[in-house]
């Protein structure tokens, strides 16, 4: 079995709506799709990005930390596909997500990372989170012999496309769909952390442990297989410290108005209400509650991390906790130097989409070193062996193709100023 960790950076050394009317809050024109990248990621300011440094548009250096791997790729350029989000309902995940891919190649490259004249050509194409075009994108690049592929921001599109990679014998890359079962070695690898299962139930104890949560309500998007499955943890979370489930409230993607919704819930009164929502469904849902008085505590997933939801929600977003993956507040050194990186590139701090975007390739990139070849059976075989890695979120470690973290989970609550701070459990 292999561990490897030498090519992560680090590794070596981890609206304000307040005039909305208060019956219907609208949402921006663009609506999320599908799960948390699922989930949306910040969306792009309005005040325009600082300049990259002046070397940072030539060549992406690495920091002191970064190393060239041990490989005998022989010198030549390496095809990986690349099925981006940046169009449609979900883009605001989908380009950052992006970025984070493109920024490792050019990484890769221009430190020769993966061995002298070897580098790494993306073949990227915008599925806008179509399945029918995902899979004409994905066909294309089979056409093109890549020797891996990056895919399924969307649960939607992974079903699609898994099994014509497998057929294929080509290994996809889950980029951030967080359906359970999608990871299936050798050919369907998923280095994005669910983060869910134990974050929620350590969230949940860390708020109990006073005895004062009795009861909760869920919110779920019943229309999303990934929101529904992750109401089912919230409800063993709360199950497991002692907090009775006053009930499950279903909502659509695409809904705007939460009035009915937060009508039910001010009625049940519950102690804390868990918003199993896609991120911009979840801010409607917490403005809709705090607009009519709700005061208790709300918990929900990291699509509500990104910043634009601050300019839907405003103040009401104060005091949400939510587990995230990747924030740039943190200190791992990985993640330190990630920030640092895609600051100088992008000119904007990264969020967590960014960073699993950065991860997939760099997963890949260990593939082809292992592997020693181009060829997409051998890379999807080498991808087998990876037992860990290091990455922006931490050191991680894979079970059947799935990712883990393998020290503790980093929570967050939003601050009435916008900001954002750790929380502790």
């Amino acid at each position: 079995m292999v561990a490897v960790g030498a090519l992560v950076l680090g590794a070596c050394g981890g609206d304000d709506d307040d005039d909305a009317d208060s019956d219907t809050t609208e949402a921006p024109a663009d609506e999320p799709s599908d799960e948390p990248a699922e989930e949306p990621a910040e969306e792009p300011s309005e005040e325009p990005a600082e300049e990259p440094a002046d070397d940072a548009t030539e060549t992406t250096e690495g920091s002191e930390t970064t190393e060239p791997m041990e490989s005998s790729l022989p010198a030549g350029e390496y095809k990986v596909g690349f099925q981006s989000l940046t169009s449609g309902p979900a883009a605001f995940a989908g380009v950052p997500l992006a970025q984070g891919a493109r920024l490792a190649v050019k990484e890769i490259n221009d430190n020769a990372l993966l061995g002298e004249g070897v580098t790494i050509e993306l073949l990227e194409e915008d599925a806008g989170g179509d399945p029918a075009s995902a899979i004409g994108h994905i066909e294309s690049f089979l056409n093109d012999d890549v020797s891996a592929a990056l895919c399924c921001a969307l649960s939607s599109v992974a079903g699609s496309v898994k099994p014509i990679l497998a057929d294929n014998q080509t290994a996809g890359i889950v980029t951030s769909a967080i359906l359970p079962g999608l990871n299936e070695p050798p050919y369907m690898y998923r280095p994005v952390l669910l983060l869910g299962d134990p974050a929620y139930g350590e969230m949940v104890a860390g708020l109990n442990a006073d005895g004062s949560l009795a009861s909760a309500t869920i919110v779920v998007t019943a229309d999303n297989d990934g929101m529904v499955n992750e109401g089912v943890v919230w409800e063993a979370a709360f199950a497991d410290n002692g907090v009775e489930v006053l009930g499950t409230i279903d909502t659509a993607t695409g809904d705007t108005d939460f009035s009915g919704p937060a009508t039910q819930i001010i009625d049940q009164n519950p102690d804390v209400v868990a918003l199993s929502q896609l991120g911009q469904e979840a801010t409607l849902m917490a403005k809709a509650l705090r607009d009519r008085g709700y005061e208790g505590q709300l918990v929900t997933t990291y699509g509500i991390s990104n910043e634009a939801n601050y300019e839907i929600g405003g103040e009401t977003l104060e005091g949400i906790i939510f587990p995230v993956a990747f924030t740039p507040q943190m200190t791992d050194p990985a993640a330190v130097a990630f920030t640092e990186l895609y600051e100088a590139e992008y000119g904007e701090v990264p969020d967590v989409f960014a960073a699993q975007g950065y991860t997939a390739i760099k997963m890949v990139a260990e593939g082809l070193a292992i592997a020693g070849d181009g060829d997409s059976d051998a890379v999807a075989q080498a991808m087998a062996t990876i037992t860990e890695m290091s990455s922006p979120y931490g050191d991680i470690v894979f079970e059947n193709g799935q990712a883990s973290l393998a020290g503790e989970t980093t929570f967050m609550q939003w601050n009435a100023d916008g900001t954002q701070s750790i929380w502790t459990p």
